[in-house]
């Protein structure tokens, strides 16, 4: 069997799809701490990058940025990272899954001033009547290059809108 062929089942297997997201965090692996990154991330696993390695079947617990507390059992080892089937009630995998969709619509939100550039945005907050962004500039603590006027039409996930 192929490596391609390999993934595409392994993928096929999977409840969920796995959502690309980098949140920093701590993970704990029996008796030993450390700094961690997830890689990906979805209700019923997640990928992370982490500076301690643990051995199959154990158990894991991890605090995310904008996420809370996970939990899980390490299935599988890749490099630096660690394969995690998450141990969590269907409500918590609910309420992970509005977390996951959230942070990712972050990543796809752009503004679009007169002169056609592009500057990123970032998600603050949606309702079905609107949302609020602000330019990554601002969230990075950068002061913006240039000021976003009135009447800009703006982006999230495909969807436009207008400032």
């Amino acid at each position: 069997m192929q490596v391609e062929d390999k993934i595409a089942t392994q993928m096929e297997r999977r409840r969920h799809e796995r959502m690309a997201l980098i949140l920093p965090g701590r993970c704990m692996i029996s008796d030993r701490e450390s700094d961690c990154q997830t890689v990906d991330l979805s209700p019923n696993g997640a990928a992370l990058r982490a500076e301690i390695q643990g051995r199959l079947g154990e158990h894991i617990i991890a605090y995310l940025h904008h996420i809370g507390r996970i939990e899980g059992l390490i299935v599988r080892l890749f490099g630096e990272c660690l394969g995690i089937e998450l141990l969590a009630p269907p409500i918590k995998r609910e309420r992970l899954s509005w977390q996951i969709a959230r942070l990712a619509m972050q990543q796809k939100a752009y503004l679009l001033n007169a002169g056609g550039i592009r500057p990123s945005a970032r998600l603050a907050d949606q309702t079905a009547a609107g949302a609020q962004m602000t330019p990554r500039s601002l969230v990075d603590g950068v002061a913006p290059s240039n000021k976003i006027a009135i009447d800009v039409v703006s982006s999230i996930d495909g969807l436009l809108g207008r400032l």
